[in-house]
């Protein structure tokens, strides 16, 4: 049975109004002959005229249907009927017979997309000679960009942060976009916190954790052997290779219930992205999915938020597998997360982490934590009493102190080798939101 969170209907409203009148209607007076089953749902909503408007959708939200009017998409009705089915208030009921048509007509649709994309690809030759020109051509725009970030970094560490030339956010900017014309993403990407790091005036230490990050990078890209595919996957990653979807569908999968423990949103150059940590039941490992969108049209969580989820999920490549894929999930409820770690647990998986991996980020766990006071700055402390410094704002430490009730309680969070961030804690039962969202 698929299933959708009333967060999941917010991320598909065209605008704020469709979203506040979708919720208004999601109540049964407004509603007759409303059902679901395994993927769709399906009701009557009254409008205007003397007939109802019939509304049908995916559960995925993926499809909709509705015969208003309403130039929007999609309509208040489709996300009134959608708020529902995430309240569970559709009963499970055979389709009606416009839905069983409308079933249909997508499933053909969709079977002569498929028919088209099959030709075209059948009419397509591959030029294996052209594909390898453009991968030695992007090969040496990176090489040229490695060559200049490593002299930009030699530079800097021979004449000092605080020299005037280097203390100056724009050099790092600049920098960054001469990374993305050398199709280095990855490494614009760290070249650019060091900018923003100098820009609101972070501490040197920061900034010199950075450029050690990347460093290592530049030396493994020399150094490392093509015949170690593990790290070598992992560098390129590093430095911004995208791996196409269907390599890493192709390979080999993991499968478990997983526990989806946290999320948090970023904002980057007017693109949100939800990061989606998840916890295997069986296996006890960490993966995080990724999913972006423009802040027009933010992203919907590929996975139920504090629910159980059994899938199969494919990681990317790397010597160190943390980011994966979930291309079809099955919710199998609510229930209390896996048994919980220690901060001591936490530090040696992250120790073991970056010895794989050193210019990897953070750690994600679950632990029963409570928030004190150590050495006079904030802190977290695990039920043995072992405390790590805490990154939080007032409004959320309030929140958060008051959930806890000075007792260690469940909750999700990720530690970076530095402070713990805190994304979700138990509150009586419910697994609520507590990250410090950038967006």
């Amino acid at each position: 049975m698929l299933a959708i969170t009333p967060d999941q209907v917010l991320a598909l409203a065209p605008d704020a109004a469709s979203a506040k009148s979708g919720r208004g209607l999601a109540t049964a007076r407004s509603w007759s002959e409303i059902g679901r089953d395994a993927e769709h749902a399906w009701g009557l909503a009254q409008g205007s005229g003397k007939s109802p408007y019939q509304v049908r959708a995916h559960l995925s939200g993926a499809g909709y249907s509705c015969s208003c009017p309403s130039r929007k998409l999609p309509c208040k009705h489709v996300l009134g009927l959608l708020f529902l089915a995430a309240d569970g208030a559709l009963p499970n009921s055979p389709r009606p017979p416009h839905v069983e048509e409308w079933v249909l007509a997508r499933a053909a649709r969709a079977e002569k997309k498929q028919e088209r994309e099959a030709r075209a690809a059948s009419d397509v030759v591959v030029d294996e000679a052209g594909r390898e020109r453009r991968r030695k051509t992007r090969d040496s725009r990176v090489a040229k960009g490695v060559e200049l970030l490593e002299q930009l970094l030699g530079d800097a560490m021979r004449r000092g942060l605080r020299d005037p030339e280097y203390a100056d956010p724009r050099v790092w900017r600049e920098s960054a976009k001469r990374m993305v014309d050398a199709q280095a993403p990855g490494l614009a990407a760290r070249v650019e916190r060091i900018g923003a790091s100098l820009a609101r005036g972070g501490s040197d230490g920061a900034v010199l954790r950075e450029i050690g990050a990347l460093h290592l990078i530049l030396r493994s890209h020399a150094s490392v052997d093509d015949s170690d595919e593990a790290l070598r996957a992992s560098v390129d990653r590093a430095i911004g290779r995208v791996v196409p979807t269907q390599e890493v569908l192709e390979a080999e999968g993991v499968d478990d219930t997983w526990f989806v423990a946290g999320r948090r949103t970023v904002e980057r150059d007017r693109v949100l992205t939800n990061v989606v940590h998840v916890v295997g039941r069986t296996t006890r490992r960490w993966f995080h999915l990724l999913s972006s969108g423009p802040v027009s049209a933010p992203p919907v969580d590929a996975l139920p938020f504090g629910r159980n989820v059994e899938a199969r999920l494919h990681p990317y490549p790397g010597a160190l597998p943390a980011r994966a894929l979930a291309p079809g999930h099955v919710d199998v409820g609510a229930s209390p997360p896996p048994v919980p770690e220690d901060f001591s647990d936490v530090l040696a998986r992250h120790a073991r982490d970056r010895a794989v991996e050193p210019w990897g980020s953070e750690t994600a766990f679950v632990a029963e934590l409570h928030p004190v006071v150590a050495q006079g700055a904030r802190a977290l402390a695990d039920r043995l009493g072992a405390a790590l410094p805490w990154s939080v704002g007032e409004a959320r430490r309030v929140r958060t102190t008051a959930v806890c009730g000075g007792r260690p309680t469940l909750a999700c969070g990720t530690f970076d080798g530095e402070v713990v961030q805190l994304l979700a804690i138990d509150d009586g039962g419910d697994w609520i939101d507590v990250s410090e969202d950038v967006a």
